[in-house]
């Protein structure tokens, strides 16, 4: 199966008006398993960008629920100029989200199915499969791609329900911005090890700022955490000036591809 990163506009909600000079909303064609869209929403027109993920894992709706706030939020609101740009992926697993499901439709945990150095080892039981392959999911290399088309100068995902605000990479900071606003306690590690993570393939082996926000499913999310996710926007806009020193592997490829 070939996967297009080709960029589509089109509307979230008829009846929403984007402001004059504000966001643009697309969508990208990359498909699931089954055939479902995993849509990915752009605001703002260049500069540094962040990478908004929910719905990874199918059994986690909070996830899913924030990033839609957020879409919703910033198609009303002319919150990113061309000064700095944000991608929101709300539901990176669509077919697991259909059925309320961690993994997708091949039982397979797509934040243990990134091609990291340690893909395949540790834990992976029923629920955290990270596939005989590295990248072998559409729903994982919609997300590769994303990265490599996009280069976000910090990429956060949606889960829940650990109740934490978790790091990889050098996002130190970032996290403890986010913790004084959402009154949630920065972790550094969770516990266990996640071969195959979209945390440890970006922020531990290739040192991008990743923040991995565990949500309290009985939170109003929007409520929560808004402070805290409107704050790291106007931190990332406000470094737009601020040359990005780390060498960063953009070049990732999909297996077969020339």
């Amino acid at each position: 199966m070939q996967h297009s990163c080709a960029i589509a506009i089109v509307r979230v909600d008829e009846n929403i008006d984007a402001k004059e000079g504000g966001a643009t909303l697309e969508s990208s064609t990359f498909r699931s398993v089954k055939g479902r869209k995993i849509k990915s929403f752009l605001f703002g027109n260049g500069g540094p960008t962040a990478l908004v993920i929910g719905g990874i894992h199918g059994d986690e709706e909070p996830g899913v629920e924030l990033a839609e706030e957020l879409i919703n939020y910033l198609s009303a609101n002319q919150s990113v100029d061309s000064q700095g740009r944000v991608v929101v992926m709300p539901v990176a697993n669509p077919d697991g989200l259909a059925v309320g499901t961690r993994v997708n439709a091949r039982g397979i945990d797509i934040n243990r199915n990134f091609p990291t150095k340690d893909f395949g080892t540790g834990y992976l039981g029923k629920n955290c499969y990270s596939g005989k392959s590295a990248a072998s999911e559409p729903e994982t290399v919609a997300i590769l791609e994303m990265v490599s088309q996009f280069r976000p100068r910090i990429i956060t995902a949606f889960h829940s329900e650990l109740g934490c605000v978790n790091f990889d990479g050098p996002a130190l900071k970032v996290a403890e911005m986010i913790s004084k606003a959402n009154g949630l306690p920065v972790r550094k590690e969770l516990g266990y090890k996640t071969p195959g993570s979209l945390g440890t393939y970006y922020g531990v082996e290739q040192h991008k700022p990743v923040i991995t926000l565990e949500l309290l499913p009985e939170d109003e999310q929007w409520r929560r955490h808004k402070t805290a996710i409107l704050m790291m926007i106007d931190l990332l806009v406000s470094s737009a000036k601020t040359p990005v020193k780390l060498v960063y592997n953009w070049d990732w490829k999909m297996p077969g591809r020339a």
